[in-house]
């Protein structure tokens, strides 16, 4: 594990290539869904935080997991770019907002509503 900010860890995913994720989330259908935190400052800043950092991880995720086992995910704060957030969406970065974490939990509480269903088959 790495120091971060604050004094929160980052968590390895997979230790075969060390990638890491500020918080690992099981989801109720079984996925695992890594989430990235990032502010910025500038919407300079935000290629670095976003694109190079959150989505680059994104698409090693989706690599090694496949893309029906992962939810990779970053929840954001701060100055980002459009252009940038579409960016790292097209390379599979399902993207949050800070302050608006209901839409992260609901849509996690939804994971669990087809299991349910299935189970009651």
């Amino acid at each position: 594990m790495r120091s971060s900010h604050r004094g929160f860890r980052e968590r390895t995913v997979w230790d075969a290539d060390q990638l890491e994720a500020d918080l690992v989330v099981r989801l109720w259908d079984e996925r695992v869904m890594p989430i990235e935190c990032k502010v910025s400052n500038s919407s300079i800043n935000s290629v670095k935080r976003l694109n190079n950092d959150a989505a680059a991880k994104a698409e090693e995720w989706i690599k090694d997991f496949g893309q029906t086992q992962v939810v990779p995910v970053a929840v954001l704060s701060g100055v980002y770019k459009l252009h940038n957030l579409e960016n790292a969406q097209s390379r599979g970065l399902t993207i949050y907002w800070a302050h608006r974490l209901d839409d992260l939990v609901d849509w996690i509480a939804a994971t669990n509503r087809g299991r349910s269903e299935k189970q009651s088959q």
